[in-house]
């Protein structure tokens, strides 16, 4: 399996909300995990951020891991202190369900702020409910 074929797959199974593929692009060479696959589109499917707010909401992913990788989902990039600039990867929302993604990473990317950087359970739950209808509809 090629360095390239192995990133991107990383890229694909965090983006579908697998945070161990996610934590493992955190420690991959930024020349690497940026230069290879930049050429490719990637897309966030509505069951990727339903499955990170899930493992949120049990208490298998702490706040700062939803938060990372929704900042990473939102901009396609790690930031990093003293890292050169990279060229953010392109990752798009899946076309039915832009909007609930969107909306939904955002408010994950908030997580840990000083205001509104909590998310309730009920809260949780009406973002879990559009995400499902959206996907399911």
């Amino acid at each position: 399996m090629s360095d390239d074929y192995a990133i991107s797959s990383l890229i694909r199974d965090a983006l579908a909300g697998d945070i161990e593929s996610f934590l493992k692009l955190t420690n991959i060479d930024a020349d690497a995990l940026f230069g290879a696959p930049s050429s490719q589109i990637f897309t966030l499917r509505s069951a990727g951020v339903a499955r990170v707010l899930r493992q949120l909401r049990a208490g298998s992913i702490g706040t700062n891991q939803a938060q990372a990788w929704a900042s990473f989902a939102r901009r396609g990039y790690f930031p990093s202190p003293g890292q050169s600039r990279y060229w953010p990867l392109e990752i798009a929302y899946e076309s039915k369900c832009e909007a609930t993604i969107a909306d939904a990473v955002a408010r994950l990317d908030e997580l840990d702020d000083v205001i509104d950087g909590k998310i309730s359970d009920d809260e949780a739950t009406k973002i879990l409910l559009a995400l499902d209808a959206c996907e399911s509809g």
